[in-house]
């Protein structure tokens, strides 16, 4: 995934907004969707994952991306740990793992 995004901040959901919003703004099908959702849990004290869920996009083979986020507060800021991304395919998946 490429996203250019701040890479710590205050607060685990100004994370979280950053990349929503870069998201929002990379490209056709991060802007042609129908729903773009965020969550976030508190792992614990210091450990957060975020959610940044868009569906029903405008394409024949894609319904839904989601973009997950493993934070991490380091010394008073929280930073981004980890970024995972699935897609969720309409027809099914073909034998190299792309959406049919």
């Amino acid at each position: 995934m490429n996203l250019t995004v701040e890479s710590e901040a205050e607060q685990p959901e100004t994370l979280l907004l950053a990349y929503a919003q870069a998201e929002a703004e990379r490209g056709a099908l991060g802007r042609d969707v129908w729903e773009r959702s965020l969550r976030l849990w508190h792992a614990d004290a210091e450990r957060a994952i975020g959610v940044v869920a868009s569906w029903g996009m405008k394409d024949d083979a894609i319904a839904g991306r989601d973009i997950k986020l493993h934070l991490q507060q380091v010394e008073g800021r929280w930073q981004v740990e980890d970024v995972f991304e699935r897609y969720h395919c309409r027809r099914g998946v073909s034998d190299d793992g792309l959406c049919l």
